[in-house]
């Protein structure tokens, strides 16, 4: 009898100790909406109990069957937290049902409901979002400067260190650029265009005329010992020297920002979604970052001028100016009609010709034509095409996947790209039989950035796994370590 009830007190004790352990209340899971954008996209934050953790995206019904309600199933994994979006009725009030699959040890289903109406709103909330918002943008700035797709800009961002003068016309170039920038893609979202960051290298003029500017620029750089090259400018007004700085400093951000920066995407993808003043702001913040090296080489009153007095070093770094020439050529001679190749090459070649004997009108003439001269390419198959069917339907037969979208002008996309040709990777991805699928969007392609703004990100590099575990995928960083990339294959596997 003692050891009958010594054994029913042991299993009611660890009955009581295993349903204390994993059964999980919808008061225990922190369901906070976010914030709403002017659209209607509601953003949800899921936080769950230490060692609980979703297995899928969790389900969600509108109760009063709202017709502006849409929910297609997607939701990012944050660590310690989850995020979800939806699209409501902004003015109409709603109650959410929640089916969240949970798992600890076991797996459960815990249901809880979510009232929404336009008073939760709540206006405090919303800006001490936005300022989340701006700081993310500032230190997304600061980043930007040490991404790879700055790297052929950075020896040039050295050089308007050499003097107070052109740091200060450099920082007004930078936000000149950033500002431009926030103009533009503003009247893009008014005219219904699909937008994103960095996403003006998809256009062919503005490649033009980086090509043609940065080829200017080569020719003033070593024009006293090649080119010969004369502006005819009165070097000793101020106004023509911080006009050619600040214009410089526009034109080099430019081309510097092709590529998003952890949390810069994060910024980015909010202040495209918000209103004109809120997007002005936030650029303003991502330009503030961008400039800090400037602001800080200001402040400790620091100049590179007694480097530059080593002409070696100096003429290293004027490369940078050729090396951006080359490569913004590259990019734009694989993606434009061999006859308008041909075309370019010309203009230039006579430009050369023409500024030598100082024919500087004719030769920015010549330049100018060439930028506006379209050949439209002969229809090719593309076998890039971006096919989400082909990825869920890898996905739906329990494969891993996953699925990198690039592009030619993008930098850092070829710089994680070396991530997953890295033996631990690679290793990795032959074990678990991993398929690999590589997008191209260096050409506008609507249904790509439709694809990456579902999940909070407006521009490139953008990487996702999807595996039997979470077919809904898992959104890498914009620059993953490769400890990174094998614990999501883990993950999802």
């Amino acid at each position: 009898m003692k050891h009958f009830l010594r054994v029913f007190f042991v299993f009611v004790l660890i009955f009581f100790v295993s349903f204390s352990t994993h059964s999980l209340k919808p008061e225990d899971i922190s369901l906070r909406l976010e914030r709403l954008s002017p659209e209607g996209i509601a953003t949800f934050e899921i936080n769950l109990p230490d060692g609980w953790k979703l297995a899928k995206a969790p389900e969600i019904v509108s109760k009063s069957s709202s017709p502006e309600f849409k929910y297609k199933g997607n939701f990012k994994n944050l660590g310690n937290k989850y995020q979800i979006q939806c699209k409501l009725g902004r003015d109409k009030k709603d109650i959410l049902k929640f089916d969240f699959f949970v798992c600890n040890n076991i797996c459960s289903v815990v249901s809880k409901d979510f009232s929404f109406s336009p008073d939760t709103v709540v206006k405090n909330t919303s800006l001490k979002f936005f300022m989340v918002m701006m700081v993310f943008g500032f230190i997304g700035g600061i980043l930007l400067n040490v991404m790879p797709c700055v790297l052929p800009v950075i020896l040039l961002k050295i050089r308007h260190m050499n003097s107070r003068a052109t740091m200060i016309n450099s920082i007004i170039g930078n936000y000149l650029s950033f500002l431009i920038l926030a103009f533009v893609l503003s009247l893009l979202k008014l005219s219904g265009e699909n937008i994103g960051w960095g996403l003006h290298f998809q256009n062919i003029y503005f490649l033009k005329f980086s090509v043609v500017v940065f080829f200017i620029l080569s020719l003033i750089t070593f024009g006293n010992l090649r080119f010969y090259w004369h502006m005819n400018l009165d070097r000793s007004k101020i106004s023509n020297k911080t006009l050619q700085d600040i214009l410089y400093s526009a034109i080099t951000t430019m081309v510097a920002i092709p590529c998003t920066a952890p949390l810069l995407g994060t910024a980015a993808t909010f202040a495209i979604q918000e209103s004109f003043v809120n997007l002005f702001l936030i650029f303003i913040s991502v330009a503030t970052g961008f400039s800090l090296p400037y602001f800080i080489a200001l402040f400790y009153r620091f100049s590179f001028k007694k480097i530059f007095q080593n002409l070696v070093l100096n003429r290293i770094i004027d490369c940078g100016v050729i090396i951006i020439f080359v490569w913004l050529s590259w990019i734009l001679f694989r993606n434009i009609n061999p006859i308008e190749v041909s075309i370019i090459i010309f203009a230039l070649s006579a430009s050369l010709f023409l500024f030598k004997k100082e024919y500087n009108l004719v030769a920015i003439l010549l330049l100018t034509s060439a930028i506006f001269i379209n050949i439209p390419q002969k229809n090719k198959q593309n076998f890039n095409q971006f096919e989400l069917e082909k990825v869920s339907e890898l996905v739906e037969q329990n494969n891993i996947v996953i699925l990198n979208i690039t592009a030619d002008w993008c930098l850092s996309c070829k710089y994680n790209k070396l991530k997953f040709e890295s033996e631990r990777v690679q290793t990795k991805i032959n074990e678990n039989n991993v398929k690999f699928i590589e997008v191209d969007m260096t050409k506008k392609n609507d249904k790509i950035i439709s694809f990456i703004h579902k999940y909070s990100r407006v521009g490139i590099p953008f990487t996702m796994i999807f595996g039997p575990k979470n077919k809904s995928g898992i959104v890498l960083s914009e620059i993953p370590s490769v400890s990174e990339i094998v614990k999501a294959i883990d993950l999802v596997k």
